[in-house]
This record gives C-alpha cells, structure tokens and sequence, in this order.
C-alpha cells in the first residue's frame, strides 16, 4: 500500500543517515510521495511519474544549529496511457 511504501521508504533513509552521516545528530525525516501527470499534446500522451519529497531535519553536530535539509526524487514513469 501507499502508506507502507512511503513508511518503509522513511525508515531506510533514516537508517541510512544516521549510520554513515556523522555531521549531523537528532535525525528526523518526513517523506511525501505523490503523483505527477505530464500531457503531451503533439502525440496525445500523458506519463505519470511518482514524486518523493524528502525533508531531512537534524542538529549539526559542529554548531548545534537545527537545519532541514529537503530531496525531491522522481520515480517513474510509472505508466504511459
């Protein structure tokens, strides 16, 4: 499901930052995933891609300071109609 993807999906990047990102402390990540249609008016086509936004929020270890860090990944396309 959605949900479980976009869970699963959280989880394997957190895990992935806090073991081998040693700069930064406090991680927390917010993951948003969502669909993007493009239309093609020449060959009357539309393509849908997945859209993950990645926010990545975590204190510098060297000053202390709270930053967020933001990704955008595009999956796909997933589909041509």
């Amino acid at each position: 499901s959605h949900t479980r993807w976009e869970g699963q999906f959280k989880e394997y990047i957190t895990k992935a930052i806090t073991s081998y990102e040693k700069r930064i402390t406090n991680v927390s990540v917010k993951v948003i995933i969502d669909d993007k249609t493009r239309q093609d008016t020449v060959f009357e086509t539309s393509t849908i891609k997945k859209r993950v936004q990645v926010y990545v929020y975590a204190d510098l270890v060297q000053t202390g300071e709270r930053h967020t860090f933001y990704y955008v990944i595009y999956l796909g396309p997933i589909s041509t109609k």
